[in-house]
């Protein structure tokens, strides 16, 4: 139920593993271009699954896992909403056999662009999955769900509706919201000012492209966990205020950035754990086939490329693409590049954590 951009996604990846896989959504477009993406069926009149995936916003999920239990859709029922606690707590006082059949899930995996046509059969692999069961969770649904998530390739974590939702309101519903922040900021400033924007600006503002009607459930449903995260925010921007007015308080603004780049360290890196990598900016002609044949002249080098960005300056015929690599690596893949004629900047200070 919900052919947007996590729904096609698991459709893809469980059709592909030999499941039946059926597509229901509000907009009959997307529900046929899912199907003819995924080569899902259509249900006969009394089919009965083994599963139904609630991928509908926040706010529906509730209505729309009663909805086909009261149609007898499904053995099983899993959302995969960001928000757990209020869903959960309607579900539980519309049915104890619903409340036993139903597991609550989240993927920590998604992308600012929406819609079936932007699905990825590898948007799960390897991501987080978080899974929240209750004291009514039934060991059926549970090894249901357990399943879809091997099969995905999603590293299972178990949290409780509350434990997930305080984490989320910290990791990303408070990040939409500076993200959003920031780019609305650009609206009380002339277009020019904009046109000059870095990679940090870009970097910071990519995820306010995300869907506004969206975010809006996603905020008001997880309110009671959001609150704190952001009045902490507040207070300690106006800390920040104050010590850059008048008589600047060196000490204070120390602080502040010295906090920013200690919590920068403690996100794990690509691989789990804190690793380092050496950042390797390379000259790239504005033209086609360069990306394609700077990453094949890397692939010849043997050496794996742990993250990519690029920048770009309009109206420039060249940009930066930086590849982030191991700094047992760095040398070895600069020596390659250049002898394939590429022209490569000083790498930066291997202690970002990517």
């Amino acid at each position: 139920m919900g052919a947007g951009l996590i729904g096609t996604s698991i459709g893809m990846v469980l059709a592909a593993h030999g499941n039946e896989v059926s597509f229901s959504d509000s907009s009959p477009r997307s529900a046929e271009l899912a199907h003819e993406i995924v080569s899902g069926f259509t249900p006969g009149i009394n089919e009965k699954f083994d599963l139904l995936i609630a991928a509908v916003p926040t706010s529906k999920v509730p209505e729309v896992i009663i909805n086909a239990f009261q149609q007898d859709l499904a053995l099983n029922y899993m959302d995969v909403a960001s928000v757990k606690t209020n869903c959960v707590a309607q579900i539980e006082a519309y049915s104890a056999e619903l409340a036993s059949a139903f597991c609550g899930s989240h993927p920590i995996a998604g992308r600012e662009v929406s819609g079936p046509e932007s699905a990825q059969a590898d948007l799960f692999d390897g991501r987080p999955w978080i899974v929240t069961p209750t004291n009514a969770t039934s060991e059926s649904a549970r090894e249901v769900i357990s399943s879809v998530l091997k099969s995905v390739g999603a590293v299972e974590i178990v949290m409780s509706p509350q434990e997930h939702d305080a984490a989320m309101a910290l990791i990303s519903h408070s990040p939409q919201v500076l993200s959003s922040l920031m780019a609305g900021e650009l609206m009380l400033h002339s277009p020019q000012v904009a046109a000059l924007a870095g990679q940090g600006l870009r970097d910071v503002t990519r995820i306010a492209a995300s869907e506004s009607q969206l975010w809006v459930g996603i905020l008001s449903a997880n309110s009671a966990a959001l609150r704190p995260v952001l009045s902490s925010i507040y207070q300690r921007l106006g800390d920040l205020i104050t010590a850059i007015e008048g008589d600047l308080d060196h000490e204070s603004i120390t602080r502040f950035l010295e906090a920013g780049r200690a919590g920068r360290e403690l996100i794990p890196g690509k691989h789990g754990g804190k690793r380092r990598y050496v950042v390797l900016p390379v000259l790239i002609a504005d033209s086609p086939g360069q990306l394609k044949r700077l990453f094949n002249d890397a692939g010849d080098a043997q050496i794996n490329i742990e993250d990519v960005s690029m920048e770009h300056s309009p109206g420039h015929p060249t940009g930066l693409v930086q590849l982030s690599v191991a700094p047992e690596s760095a040398s070895r893949l600069e020596e390659f590049l250049r002898e394939r004629g590429w022209r490569i900047y000083p790498p930066r200070n291997p202690d970002n954590l990517i």
